[in-house]
């Protein structure tokens, strides 16, 4: 299940989001693939010790930028004092590092702002630890909020504008348990849709304008509405025959002990009701975590996830990969096989002349080859 190859090297990565920005061109007029995963801490605690952000991007699918850390948990404003004030950001104490799967969206039409937006969950609670004589800090999984930052950039300048904290459709900020965390934001014709939800639940909600508030309450679905849901949605859109199908990919347990499957369902509406479709990639080998995305680049379909090759099998120090993605001809996903080659070349071979004028020498590295460094 850790045969896989991956895609990024130099960090521990995980719960990949892919975006193709079709608004962002290099001088040449080609997309680019964006990728904004989680980022698995050396020696790892659990998963409690995620405090940071990279992102990478490529334009062949081989040959991976690596153009830094654009967030940490150090870069929000935090609120002195113990026992944790949990308005705001919280305290910022050493047992509230939960930083998870993020996402990001391209979107023009807020004024003065983005257009590109970065958003994460993060924890303000903490384990069951705290300072002696003082009382227990509120636990981590019943304090999670959504941060919300903007940039002209997809790769720098999230840090140094306001981060702002997702509130609800009567402008109330929004904390919550683990049915928060894993957001993905939906795009369509304008629309700009929230997509979330752990602990077994998943919503949905529409953005208000600002992109930092929902426009209504969220609708709410359990595994009675979607069977087997665990956390981490990702919903795309796909043409099919002159018909347009919604898909909601999501990983959940179909039993044996062996963790998630990535499971997917169809719908002809964001908003459901949806048709359950089975597995399109069997356990990962991290334990009970899978998560990951859908996306088209250059004419092709790609499901990048993670598995734990990269730290030979250490489930909570895990690695992005990405392999290919056919459909059947009435729509449906045909299951992903895990591939030890990983993906052709998908565009020209990388240009570090080209690059250093795009993004500045010195800006990036090239991510190694996990064939190289594993021989």
């Amino acid at each position: 299940m850790n045969t896989a190859k991956p895609i990024i090297t130099n960090i521990f990565t995980a719960d990949p989001s892919a975006r193709v920005w079709k608004a962002w061109n290099d001088e040449n007029g080609e997309e680019r693939l964006w990728l904004y995963p989680s980022t698995d801490i050396a020696p790892a605690f659990g998963c409690d010790r995620m405090d940071q952000y990279h992102v990478f991007s490529t334009d062949n699918m081989v040959d991976w930028i690596d153009h830094g850390e654009i967030l940490r948990r150090d870069d929000l404003p935090a609120n002195p004092g113990y026992p944790a004030d949990l308005s705001g950001w919280g305290t910022h104490h050493n047992n509230a590092m939960f930083m998870w799967a993020p996402d990001a969206a391209y979107n023009a039409g807020v004024p003065g702002k983005g257009p590109y937006w970065f958003i994460f969950p993060h924890a303000l609670g903490g384990i069951d630890t705290a300072p002696d004589g003082q009382p227990p800090l509120p636990n981590w999984n019943s304090t999670w909020k959504l941060g919300i930052a903007n940039s002209s950039s997809p790769y720098k300048g999230f840090r140094e504008n306001e981060i702002a904290i997702l509130k609800d459709h009567k402008g109330n900020e929004i904390m919550d348990t683990g049915v928060l965390i894993d957001p993905c934001i939906f795009h369509e014709d304008g629309d700009y849709y929230l997509v979330t939800g752990g602990s077994q639940q998943f919503s949905i909600a529409k953005f208000a304008p600002d992109m930092v508030s929902l426009a209504e309450p969220f609708h709410v679905y359990t595994q009675t509405q979607l069977p087997y849901y665990h956390e981490g949605p990702w919903m795309f859109t796909r043409m099919n025959n002159d018909k347009k199908i919604y898909y909601l990919m999501y990983p959940g347990n179909l039993g044996g002990g062996n963790g998630d499957d990535m499971l997917y369902a169809m719908s002809d509406n964001p908003y459901g009701p949806w048709d359950y479709k089975g597995s399109i990639l069997k356990p990962v080998g991290t334990g009970d975590t899978s998560h990951g995305s859908i996306a088209e680049f250059k004419g092709k379909w790609y499901l990048f996830y993670h598995n734990a090759a990269l730290s030979k099998g250490k489930g909570n120090l895990r690695s992005v990969c990405a392999d290919e993605l056919f459909f059947n001809g009435d729509g449906t996903i045909k299951p992903v096989i895990q591939t030890a080659t990983g993906v052709k070349i998908n565009g020209e071979p990388v240009n570090k002349s080209a690059l250093d004028t795009k993004f500045g020498a010195g800006n990036y590295k090239i991510e190694g080859k996990y064939n190289e460094m594993s021989k």
